[in-house]
């Protein structure tokens, strides 16, 4: 895990799903990600890709928890940075003051 010093600049965003299976609840997280992103008018690219198909390069993945360990074993070598439980409930507290969950 990484801890970075200032904000970093995203320009892609991958949420990965495996090759076998894109539950339709993953789906709703990209859809919800693609609301957010033009709401705001970010100039952020957002792709569904499949974990054993990544593009070569994005600043961003986004996981369902199931499927952590097995992106942390394609992408051992990877830069990672793992939400602590408080940024993740300061995340879902956001989401959920936006009316997305």
């Amino acid at each position: 895990m990484t801890t970075h010093s200032g904000p970093r600049l995203i320009r892609t965003i991958v949420c990965a799903f495996t090759r076998d299976e894109l539950p339709t609840s993953w789906l709703q997280v990209h859809r919800r990600f693609e609301h957010l992103i033009a709401k705001g008018g970010l100039k952020i690219r957002l792709r569904l890709e499949a974990i054993e198909d990544l593009p070569p390069e994005y600043d961003l993945l986004v996981v369902p928890p199931e499927l952590r360990d097995l992106v942390f074993r394609e992408l051992e070598s990877a830069e990672r940075h793992e939400l602590t439980e408080e940024e993740e409930a300061t995340v879902a507290k956001r989401l959920s003051d936006l009316g997305y969950l």
